[in-house]
């Protein structure tokens, strides 16, 4: 069976990136990412950026099929909700996922923190999910950060 390769994330440069430095890891990491990339008979990315790292890798026919929007979840034909700490007023940035290192979610209560320094008040940050970083992030939200659990699709919308 020809063999589909789905390029999510690049390695392993996410790992360097997170702080991993040992070189034997990150060489034995990019010697598989190559060897995925020249042996499959289709790579599958996520965005134009990915790919280009996937044909570098010596991928021979790359497709970037986007991460997308299921619009009979979040069509308009779903009542809006609001969680009730969300002031009327407030726009919501939603972030919905993983809670761990690699999501980058440090920067997103910095920004918020930055917000609430200066004042702004019309928006809130609303993080969904769980993780094994959850808990220390809840520890360093400011008032205008909304910590909601996992919840099923559905919901979510």
């Amino acid at each position: 069976a020809p063999f589909l390769f789905e390029m999510r994330d690049p390695w392993p440069e996410l790992p360097a990136a997170l702080g991993l430095r040992s070189r034997p890891v990150l060489r034995a990491m990019g010697a598989l990412a190559d060897a995925a990339c020249r042996r499959a008979a289709v790579t599958v990315a996520l965005s134009e950026g990915m790919a280009a790292i996937a044909r570098a890798r010596g991928a021979r026919d790359v497709e970037v099929i986007g991460q997308g929007c299921d619009l009979d979840l979040f069509g308009p034909q779903v009542a809006p909700w609001r969680p009730p700490e969300a002031a009327p007023h407030e726009a919501l940035a939603v972030y919905a996922g993983a809670h761990g290192a690699a999501n980058g979610l440090d920067a997103l209560l910095d920004a918020a923190a930055a917000l609430h320094a200066r004042g702004e008040r019309r928006i809130r940050l609303v993080l969904a999910g769980e993780g094994p970083e959850r808990a220390r992030l809840l520890a360093r939200a400011t008032p205008n950060v909304t910590f909601l659990p996992a919840m099923p699709k559905r919901e979510l919308a």
